[in-house]
Parts: structure tokens; sequence; C-alpha cells
């Protein structure tokens, strides 16, 4: 009878693992769906109703920042680009809106080529400026 009690420190250390890193399902999620050139440290995203396309909020490691941007500008130039955050949005990039006068977040924007697997094979990938996250926009062509 014992042994079909469950060990509370098992049960314990598992809602930890859960709790302190639930990135690994979204990465793993995201990564089915489009190609990621670096484990992010930190995922949020949304796909659309139809699945034709996909928003998602990465941040990279400072040192895995530096190489997808020195990837992105290989390419030429970015564009710049504000947005409006979305209410999901981790609250860095909130916060980052609201210092902004116009409650935007600023960055840089590429093509997201990097990214891109079937079926999405169009959109930008934004660098948002003073920080290690990216914002992709994916479509289904």
């Amino acid at each position: 009878e014992n042994g079909q009690v469950p060990n509370p420190q098992n049960t314990n250390s598992n809602r930890q693992i859960t709790v302190s890193s639930p990135q690994p399902d979204e990465n793993e999620e995201l990564g089915a769906l489009i190609t990621l050139p670096y484990e992010p440290e930190d995922v949020v995203w949304r796909k659309s109703g139809d699945g034709r396309s996909l928003l998602a909020v990465l941040r990279f490691s400072p040192e895995d920042t530096r190489k997808i941007r020195e990837s992105l500008t290989a390419g030429g130039q970015g564009t710049p680009r504000s947005m409006t955050p979305e209410d999901w949005f981790p609250a860095e990039l909130q916060a980052q809106s609201e210092a902004n006068p116009d409650a935007m977040i600023i960055g840089e924007a590429f093509p997201a080529t990097l990214f891109f697997q079937p079926p999405y094979g169009a959109g930008t990938i934004t660098a948002v400026s003073g920080t290690d996250f990216f914002i992709l926009e994916l479509t289904a062509k």
C-alpha cells in the first residue's frame, strides 16, 4: 500500500521544473513550424486561426543575439520599424513601449529568411532596439 502513495518530494521537484523552465515545449512546438537558428531563451508565439500566419517574440542569449544580428545585416540594412505590442508580449517589451512617447516598440526589420520553413516562406524579423528580443512575423506562401 505504501508503494502506491506518490512521493511528495518527487511531485514538488517535478512541479518546480515545470514552473522554472516552461520554454522547452514552446521551443519544440515552434521549432517544428519554423527554423530556429539558435535556441531561444524565451519564446511566446501565436498562430492565426487559419494557421496561415505566425507571430513570435524570441529572446536569445547576448551571444546568439549578436550572431543573428550579424547574419541579418550581412543581407543588407534593415528598415526602421515601430510596432504596437500585443497584450501577450513579454513585460520587458510592454515596458519599453510605454517608455516611448508613441507607445511603440522600436526596432529594425529584416527579411526573416533565416527562419523560413514551409509553409512559412514570407515575413520579417524585427530586432528590437537595445534588447535581445526579436519579433518574428511569418506568413505561409
